[in-house]
């Protein structure tokens, strides 16, 4: 008999090929007798699908730059805050680094709404802006543990950071 020939054999329910015939596992390389994989492959499918919208959204926000700054600086906060799904997000830059730059922080809450002057912060964030504009972007952030910094450096040397 030939092998196509067990295999259907097998598909039919013939026991007496089913010994000779290669099992699931053999031909497809997963093991079907766990619960689990299929609940695994949609967790990793949606988190793909997070980063593939990440990634687009970080490409319209790079072809935005004609915009000006401030939009290139918007369309990153937006991302940033989406991709990490956080209630607040902050850009800001070092005092005595990048002078020129403009703006030197750039805040957006839960509700999508910008924030560029220190009085419209909750507390928190405004200690986060104080220390990364003191120079500590490299530092670790609030001790809650619920919190991310993203120090951004310039050869070598932090100019700011990402805080959500």
């Amino acid at each position: 008999m030939a092998d196509g020939s067990r295999v259907t054999s097998v598909l039919r329910g013939h026991a007496a090929d089913a010994v000779d015939a290669p099992d699931l596992a053999t031909l497809t390389g997963v093991r079907s007798g766990k619960r689990s994989y299929y609940r695994e492959l949609q967790r990793s499918n949606e988190r793909m699908q997070t980063t593939v919208r990440t990634m687009d959204s970080i490409s319209r926000a790079l072809v935005r730059t004609v915009e000006g700054p401030r939009t290139l600086v918007e369309e990153v906060l937006r991302t940033a805050a989406v991709h990490v799904q956080a209630d607040w997000m902050l850009l800001a830059l070092a005092d005595g680094s990048l002078a020129d730059s403009r703006p030197r922080f750039l805040a957006i809450d839960g509700a999508g709404e910008f924030h560029d002057t220190v009085g419209e912060l909750p507390l928190d964030i405004g200690n986060e802006l104080r220390a990364i504009r003191a120079g500590g972007a490299g530092v670790p952030a609030a001790e809650t543990g619920e919190w991310v910094r993203v120090c951004m450096t310039l050869d070598g040397l932090p100019v700011g950071a990402l805080v959500g």
